[in-house]
């Protein structure tokens, strides 16, 4: 079985429907949920039929289905960016809300 790109836990609301825009552009979406039985509800009904979504229902076998992405210097930039814009909102709220980190 080929490796998916996208690993989607949690298929409520919000997680199916991020899941099913995912696979209808292309991208192979790992599924799994705490409660198999959701799992199980999304996949006979709104997923029926998109071979680009795959149910899992042992959180071992859903995270060894994802792709192994290699860290390079894109992802260590994109980290940066992600870390420095945390860090403006922290000092954003410590000012605005008079907030102190935990």
């Amino acid at each position: 079985m080929s490796k998916s790109n996208i690993g989607m836990v949690g298929l409520a609301v919000m997680g199916s429907n991020l899941a099913r825009n995912m696979a209808n552009h292309g991208f192979k979406v790992s599924c799994w949920n705490y409660t198999p039985d959701l799992t199980e509800k999304f996949f006979n009904g709104a997923a029926k039929g998109n071979d680009n979504l795959v149910p899992f229902y042992d959180l071992k076998e859903f995270v060894d289905s994802l792709y192994k992405h290699t860290k390079d210097r894109e992802n260590d930039y994109a980290e940066d960016m992600a870390y420095r814009f945390l860090q403006k909102i922290k000092k954003i709220k410590a000012k605005t809300y008079n907030w102190k980190e935990p």
